[in-house]
C-alpha cells in the first residue's frame, strides 16, 4: 500500500483533503502570522517573519508607554487599541518592535496586517486566542478617497469598529501607527472603546535630543553649539543620526545643517518681549530663523511720552531654553548677547541695565512648531 499523504477533515457536511502533516488545535499557537488571500481559496492565516528586536538604546517615553499599554491590556477583559500618531522617524516603529517583544515573552501570537484583503475581519473575529494585532501605517492599509478621509469617513477602516468595540468575547491588543492622522476615520477618534490610548510621536523633547547627542557625539564640546543651531529645524531620529555622522566625520555644524537633506523650514513663530525699567517692548508673530547667524528684529514700545521702535540684533546661537521649560515653551537671550542699534537716546544710555530678550510661542502657530532650543 502507498504512503498516506493526506487526511480528511469532516465538518459534518463536507470533507476536505488536508496534508498528513496538518495539526489541528483550538488555539492560535505562539508565532508571527499575517493574512493571505486567493480568489479561489479565500482568506487564511500564514506564518511570516518574526518582528525584529530593538538593538539600540531607546530614548524618551517609549519604554514606559509600551509597559503601560501591555499592563492595561492584561488588566482589561476586552479588546484594547493603541493609536500611534506622528511623523515618520519619531519612534513609532520602535514602539511596535518593543510591544511585539513583550508579546513574544508571554507566548502571545502576533498577527501583522499588511493589506486589507476580503474576509480578513471576519476571520480575525474568529480568533479567540489572546493576541497582538499590528497595523503599521494603518491609513495606507485601510484606504479611502482623499475627500472621504478629509471628512473623516473611511469606510474601509470602519469595518474594524465592531471588532474593536469588543462586543464579542475576544481579547486582542490592537496597535495602529499613523503618519497622516487626517486619514483616520472620525469614528476612531475620541472613542477609548476602540483606541484606548493615543500616543503622539511628533516632537523630540529636550531630554531625548540632549541624551542622544551626548551618547553619540565624539566631540562633546560642540554640543551646546549644535543644539542651539537646531532651533527651527524639524528633527527626527533619522536626521539626528545623519547630523552626528557628519559632525563626527569632521564637518562643521553650519556645513552639516546646510548640506544635509533636512527640512530647512524655520518653524518657530514667537512673540518677543524685552522689559527694561518696567517698560516693555514687544514684537508679535516673529519668525525665528535658525539659519541666520545674525538676526535683527524691531520691537515696539513707549518711552517717556512717545512710541518708539528699537532695532535689536542677536545671534541665534545665543538662544537658550528659559528655565526648565519643556521643548515647546519659552526661549531667552541673556542681556550681554543683545545689541540695541536704534532707539531713543535716553534709552540707549541705559544699555548697561538691559533685560533679557524673551521668546514665547505664538499661540496661533504653537501647534505646528517642531521644537525650540536646549538649556545645555
Amino acid at each position: 500500500m502507498g504512503e498516506k499523504l493526506v487526511k480528511f477533515a469532516d465538518d459534518g457536511q463536507d470533507l476536505t483533503l488536508l496534508p498528513i502533516s496538518t495539526v489541528t488545535t483550538d488555539e492560535l499557537q505562539p508565532g508571527t502570522y499575517t493574512f493571505a488571500y486567493h480568489q479561489m481559496k479565500g482568506v487564511w492565516l500564514t506564518h511570516c517573519a518574526r518582528i525584529p528586536e530593538v538593538n539600540m538604546k531607546v530614548y524618551g517615553e517609549t519604554n514606559a508607554r509600551v509597559q503601560k499599554s501591555m499592563k492595561t491590556f492584561l488588566r482589561r477583559p476586552r479588546n484594547t487599541g493603541v493609536l500611534l500618531e506622528g511623523e515618520p522617524g519619531m519612534g513609532k516603529s520602535v514602539f511596535i518592535k518593543l510591544i511585539a517583544a513583550e508579546a513574544y515573552k508571554m507566548n502571545m501570537p502576533v498577527i501583522v496586517i499588511k493589506e486589507d484583503v476580503p474576509g480578513m475581519i471576519d476571520l480575525l473575529a474568529k480568533v479567540h486566542t489572546k493576541c497582538l494585532v499590528i497595523m503599521d501605517e494603518f491609513e495606507k492599509i485601510f484606504t479611502g478617497s482623499d475627500e472621504a478621509a478629509r471628512n473623516g469617513d473611511v469606510s474601509s477602516q470602519n469595518k474594524l469598529l465592531s471588532l474593536m468595540d469588543g462586543m464579542d468575547d475576544n481579547k486582542k491588543l490592537f496597535i495602529a501607527s499613523v503618519n497622516d492622522s487626517w486619514r483616520v476615520s472620525r469614528f476612531m477618534k475620541n472613542r477609548p472603546g476602540r483606541f484606548f490610548y493615543c500616543f503622539q510621536f511628533n516632537n523630540l523633547d529636550q531630554h531625548q535630543i540632549k541624551e542622544y547627542l551626548e551618547d553619540r557625539l565624539t566631540n562633546k564640546e560642540i554640543l551646546p553649539h549644535l543644539v542651539t543651531s537646531l532651533v527651527g529645524h524639524k528633527v527626527n531620529y533619522d536626521s539626528l543620526a545623519a547630523i552626528v555622522e557628519e559632525v563626527n566625520a569632521g564637518n562643521s555644524v553650519e556645513e552639516t545643517l546646510q548640506d544635509l537633506n533636512l527640512d530647512k523650514e524655520a518653524s518657530g513663530v514667537y512673540d518677543v518681549r524685552l522689559t527694561i525699567d518696567d517698560v516693555t517692548w514687544t514684537c508679535e508673530n516673529y519668525q525665528l530663523n535658525s539659519g541666520s547667524t545674525n538676526q535683527q528684529i524691531w520691537l515696539n514700545g513707549r518711552w517717556e511720552k512717545d512710541n518708539w521702535n528699537l532695532r535689536v540684533s542677536f545671534d541665534s546661537s545665543d538662544i537658550k531654553l528659559r528655565g526648565n521649560s519643556t521643548w515647546d515653551e519659552a526661549l531667552m537671550i541673556e542681556a550681554c548677547n543683545i545689541e540695541v542699534q536704534d532707539g531713543p537716546n535716553d534709552f540707549l544710555d541705559k544699555m548697561k541695565s538691559i533685560g533679557n530678550l524673551e521668546f514665547s510661542p505664538h499661540k496661533e502657530y504653537s501647534g505646528y512648531r517642531s521644537f525650540s532650543s536646549l538649556d545645555v
